[in-house]
């Protein structure tokens, strides 16, 4: 209901606070309290969902925003592959150190035979 028509959402709850604002003011000035109580219960009952609405309505993204990040996005993976930084490196360079593992992490071995198929 909030994402689909946020314009409509925040206009049928805006009118909905001015009524409830108008009708309590009546009934302040008119000396009733039925119809004070009744403008009360209307503003605070349609300020949940203006609240709802109109954070939604700006924390969403523009086609804008969407576009900018999607171009910065695809620079970074151009540049990334450019770097060579997508590339997987399986063999180690000569006079690299070798890997030292943390005391909790147990590498897997290795197999000498590549050859073998799983059973």
């Amino acid at each position: 209901m909030f994402n689909r028509y946020p314009i409509a959402t925040i206009t049928a709850t805006a009118a909905a606070l001015a009524l409830g604002i108008i009708l309590g003011t009546i009934g302040l000035l008119a000396d009733s309290n039925t119809a004070a109580h009744a403008g009360m219960l209307v503003s605070i009952a349609a300020l949940p969902t203006l609240t709802v609405a109109m954070t939604n309505r700006r924390a969403a993204a523009t086609e804008e925003q969407l576009t900018d990040a999607h171009t910065e996005g695809y620079r970074l993976a151009l540049h990334h592959v450019a770097e060579g930084l997508l590339t997987d490196n399986t063999s180690p360079t000569p006079g690299t150190p070798r890997i030292e593992w943390a005391e909790n992490v147990v590498p897997f071995p290795r197999r000498a035979d590549t050859t073998r198929k799983a059973q």
